[in-house]
């Protein structure tokens, strides 16, 4: 590559670095969804930073982001609860080029591509939560591993070793990629080596992790209750999270086929790696299908979303930028129009989405909250519940950016057909129902019907859905 190219490269390669940074510290400055909350509202009580650790036995209580909530405290700006989610998204992209260049430069702008500019890699490196923080150090752990692998070094050990442990501490889902790491190391080390020297140093390398694994099941893991959802099934699962990874929309109609291609892709080019001897395949194999479905066999997951599989995707763009950047490197310049004009395709529609999420947000249940205050004359507002934990955490948190006067008072949901309050603020899963209803009757002659909605998007948060009191010919009173 000549010096002019190569500068090109750079600057291409920063400016997309600046736009990543840019897309995550803007979707960040919304509000916080529930489980953003929940996890808030989890380490509060909390007396010291170990409690963390030992008291809360939540899978909401993401570790590292619950400790940031709690030194952070309770009346921080939104956006900085989501810093160390930032922070994660973007080193994810710097780590994907550090890898990519030790194949070429075209396989690390192209891994940087997908690790940085993908909607979701965007979306859950801008909200408070552990899967920015797990996808970021899956690559870590590679970027160790694989150098290690070739020479042995302390330093890259190290490295490993606490990728392992921050991933684990980022959230849970970690785990498909330790052991993707662990199984790979295993292959090279056991049984391609088979020394006495490599078994040692196999030993050594895993003692740490393996120490905290056991830790956490020890003090938290084995007590973990979970939080509860939408029962939605794996199939529908794979189709929107393949959909977004893919820059396209979570209804795309050819979602079942694209998953039918994207699993053929990733078996085909196992195959490829263990017919030439390259072991990685034993990394991708595991991390990509074998780990995710022993864990989902194992822990009996039934309530799955996306973003328990956002460490897959990011193994996923590693395995296909790869593959990409070997290809841009051997074919001519058909072959990379080509690829330049797919990848081009997917960044529009990955950007489109995070412009999507800017926009719409994560559910505006101050905004809802302000429009009910807004809109009830003489008193304060009474509040009916439709799902009381929902409610009492949402309308709690965000019933204090009003005023002391403003501030509703809010009815469970058993109390609204005694009391008859004015309004119902709905707290429903965009997986329970794609819309809203129009009407929500609450008991013979007691409904409410829609009068103002507030979006949000699908992958997290709930469409805040303000309802007012009908009387008997089903139209709103008017007070």
């Amino acid at each position: 590559m000549t010096g002019s190219k190569r500068c090109w490269f750079w600057i291409a390669l920063g400016t997309m670095l600046v736009l990543a940074l840019v897309l995550r510290v803007v979707d960040s400055t919304g509000e916080l969804w529930l489980d953003e909350l929940w996890s808030l509202m989890l380490v509060t009580p909390l007396r010291s930073a170990i409690q963390v650790f030992t008291q809360v036995h939540h899978e909401n209580n993401n570790y590292l982001i619950s400790l940031w909530m709690w030194i952070c405290g309770t009346d921080r700006d939104w956006w900085v609860y989501r810093v160390p989610s930032i922070l994660a998204g973007w080193g994810a992209a710097l780590v994907a080029i550090r890898i990519g260049l030790r194949k070429s430069r075209a396989t690390a702008f192209v891994a940087a591509q997908l690790v940085s500019l993908s909607y979701l890699a965007v979306f859950y490196s801008s909200e408070a939560r552990g899967y920015a923080i797990a996808g970021c150090m899956a690559l870590v752990g590679y970027d160790c591993m694989e150098v290690y692998l070739q020479d042995r070094t302390w330093q890259n050990a190290a490295g490993y070793g606490l990728a392992v442990v921050i991933g684990m501490m980022g959230h849970l889902t970690y785990l498909s990629a330790a052991v993707a790491l662990g199984v790979w190391s295993m292959m090279v080390m056991l049984w391609r080596e088979r020394t006495w020297r490599s078994a040692l140093q196999f030993v050594f390398l895993h003692a740490g992790p393996v120490a905290l694994l056991g830790v956490l099941w020890l003090v938290d893991v084995r007590k973990l209750r979970v939080g509860g959802g939408i029962k939605i099934g794996l199939w529908p699962v794979l189709r929107e999270t393949i959909s977004y990874a893919f820059g396209l929309h979570a209804n795309f109609r050819l979602a079942g086929v694209l998953v039918v291609g994207v699993f053929a892709f990733i078996a085909c080019h196992i195959a490829g790696m263990a017919r030439r001897g390259d072991m990685r395949w034993t990394f991708f194999a595991t991390g990509i299908i074998v780990a995710p479905a022993a864990l989902l066999v194992w822990t009996g997951r039934v309530y799955l979303y996306p973003r328990y599989f956002l460490v897959n995707v990011y193994l996923l763009y590693l395995l296909a930028a790869q593959v990409i950047g070997n290809a841009w490197d051997r074919h001519g310049v058909r072959t990379r129009w080509l690829i330049g004009s797919l990848l081009a395709a997917w960044t529009l529609g990955s950007l489109l989405l995070s412009v999507q999420l800017w926009q719409v947000g994560r559910g505006h249940y101050k905004d809802a909250l302000e429009y009910i205050a807004t809109n009830t004359r003489g008193r304060r507002a009474q509040i009916g519940s439709l799902q009381d934990f929902r409610s009492e955490l949402l309308v709690g948190y965000y019933a204090k950016y009003l005023p002391v006067v403003q501030r509703p008072e809010l009815l469970s949901a058993s109390s609204v057909a005694q009391f008859r309050p004015e309004w119902l603020l709905s707290a429903i899963s965009p997986y329970a129902t794609r819309t809203l209803p129009e009407r929500i009757v609450i008991a013979p002659g007691l409904a409410y019907v829609l009068v103002k909605q507030f979006p949000s998007a699908r992958l997290s948060g709930f469409a805040a859905g303000v309802y007012r009191l009908a009387n008997a010919s089903g139209d709103r009173i008017h007070y």
